[in-house]
């Protein structure tokens, strides 16, 4: 049994549930229950599933992490057999599945409200740029090598600063890679609201992650919701990855963002942005337009 006692049995029988919803994490416990509860009931499951918890495209070299892997996998492919319809956000893991599992998928995207983004047609001086978000998974790395560029762009004068907004834990020689107080500041986690009110003094949002190999295997076919949040953040858009993220490959189709694949390419763009700041107030635009489009709450 997978439950130790028929308590949960009794409550779904007595609810009578008419579609259950069960999200596909990597966790064998609640796989093995959500085939319980389909065999149980016999009514529809709709799942979600967002990272990348079945392909063999990882770098790691754990003989647990493998040997934990293969039975996720055999258990995702029973576990998926009683899904009437999975949710992803990426074309990519819909191709994938669809191809290797046979699922019955579909695009779910994070919607967001735009009728309350201010518009914005200047440009701050100096540039702001502003990171909101966790620093795991080697987004910490990226945003060190911005600083490193930054700081030869400001050596006569501060021209873009950084800010970034965080609730990771950094030591010392973390926080010293994306805090020096002059080109860039680390500040704590902020509210939804506060941080709404430093989007618009800001100029370009980030969004950031990992050119580490273990790392961007890892997130190769996720999309973060940070991306929604930067394109609703009434400012225009910077994303850094390597050229196979689907987050990245979602705005370079969308043509939503500024969207660097090779870090050698983010002196230029500073530049850029210095010598025509006028190219930051067509991004916002562009990202507005690609959050209308494909991100409206209510169609959503």
């Amino acid at each position: 049994a997978v439950t130790q006692n028929n308590k949960l049995d009794e409550f779904i029988l007595e609810f009578k549930p008419d579609i259950i919803f069960a999200p596909c994490y990597a966790n064998h416990y609640m796989l093995k229950l959500t085939r319980h509860i389909s065999k149980l009931t016999g009514v529809k499951i709709i799942s979600y599933i967002s990272d990348d918890h079945y392909s063999l495209q990882q770098f790691r070299i754990s003989i647990l992490f493998w040997f934990n892997k293969f039975i996720l996998r055999s258990n995702i492919r029973k576990t998926f057999k009683h899904y009437e319809l999975v949710y992803t956000m990426t074309e990519e893991q819909m191709l994938e599945l669809t191809t290797s599992l046979k699922a019955k998928m579909k695009i779910l995207r994070k919607g967001a409200d735009s009728s309350q983004i201010a518009r914005k047609n200047t440009v701050g001086a100096p540039i702001r740029l502003v990171y909101a978000g966790n620093l795991y998974c080697g987004r910490l790395e990226t945003l060190a090598f911005i600083v490193q560029n930054l700081k030869k762009i400001n050596q006569k004068e501060v021209k873009i600063r950084l800010d970034v907004y965080t609730n990771s834990e950094l030591n010392k020689n973390e926080k010293a890679l994306i805090n020096d107080c002059k080109n860039s500041f680390i500040h704590g986690v902020v509210s939804p609201e506060k941080l709404k009110e430093i989007y618009s003094i800001s100029d370009v949002a980030l969004h950031v992650e990992s050119f580490g190999l273990k790392y961007k295997l890892m997130t190769r076919i996720s999309f973060s919701t940070k991306i929604v949040d930067c394109l609703s953040s009434g400012c225009a858009v910077l994303a850094i990855s390597w050229k196979k993220h689907s987050g990245l490959l979602y705005l370079k189709k969308e043509d939503a963002a500024f969207c660097i694949d090779d870090l050698k390419n983010i002196n230029p763009l500073l530049a850029k942005f210095i010598e025509n700041p006028e190219v930051i107030d067509e991004y916002r635009s562009k990202a507005l337009t690609c959050l209308k489009r494909r991100h409206n709450l209510g169609e959503i």
